[in-house]
């Protein structure tokens, strides 16, 4: 593992996901994150349990340790980081806030729409 660090079976970051329509969908098992439904190298590791697929609602909980740990360099997703990492070993986690009112404001045009009440 890159750097020596070991974390066993601590998890090394938390994504809040959503049960609703999107693209691109992270799948996870009881394990933690395991792929991404939309790539075409497939799940990053095989499945241990039921799979679940979540929409990715843009929040991440990380132990500092993360940033150390990325083998590539340059700019890239930060999913392709959480799946690297679940293919070396690293356990991410989902916490489903599908059952909370939410909006994407990733882009001026939703921001506009969300400070408008129009979602």
């Amino acid at each position: 593992m890159a750097g020596g660090v070991r974390l066993g079976n601590r998890v090394l970051g938390t994504l809040a996901v959503q049960d609703r329509p999107a693209a691109r969908r992270l799948l996870f098992d009881d394990q933690g994150l395991m792929g991404w439904e939309n790539r075409e190298a497939g799940a990053a590791r095989q499945s241990a349990g039921a799979v679940r697929d979540f929409a990715f609602a843009g929040i991440h909980v990380v132990e500092p340790e993360i940033l150390g740990l990325a083998e590539r360099t340059g700019v890239l997703p930060i999913v392709e980081l959480y799946l690297d990492l679940a293919a070396r070993g690293y356990r991410i986690g989902p916490a489903d806030v599908s059952a909370y009112p939410w909006q994407d404001v990733g882009t001026p045009e939703r921001l506009r729409e969300a400070e408008a009440g129009r979602w």
